[in-house]
């Protein structure tokens, strides 16, 4: 079973040519639905697998396993972007706004839509909480 996430924030990092650096961090809601849970951080790998593009890539978290991570669209200034893999089991729309305008959302859940996702599926992410670093 998952804990229900929320406050969630990726960063990459180009390590070498063809090589990125992933961290994940987030929170958990408890059992009982309240933001009780705890910050989870997770660091990974990634490298690209098509070369001629570099939208395509293999993404590791923990070791031997990992995933397609392709990038369906990108925004031109890096604001958003809508990841995706072979199967379209798994997709994300990513955001450097936590709450990006419902506009904005709408044409990526229809981007989504048009590479043959059941956007009917989506969860959105919870980000009212944030995570602080001191």
């Amino acid at each position: 079973f998952f804990f229900k996430e929320t406050a969630t924030t990726e960063s990459y990092t180009e390590q070498i040519v063809g090589s990125v650096r992933c961290v994940q961090e987030t929170g958990t809601w408890g059992f009982i639905g309240s933001p009780t849970g705890t910050e989870r951080r997770i660091e990974g790998q990634a490298w690209v697998t098509d070369p001629k593009t570099n939208a395509k890539l293999k993404v590791r978290f923990v070791w031997p396993f990992s995933g397609d991570y392709w990038i369906i669209d990108l925004d031109e200034n890096y604001e958003w972007a809508v990841i995706g893999e072979q199967s379209r089991t798994f997709g994300w729309i990513l955001s450097r706004n936590p709450n990006p305008n419902i506009e904005l959302y709408e044409k990526l859940k229809s981007k989504m839509q048009s590479v043959g996702y059941d956007v009917s599926k989506i969860v959105k992410t919870d980000q009212k909480l944030s995570l602080i670093h001191i």
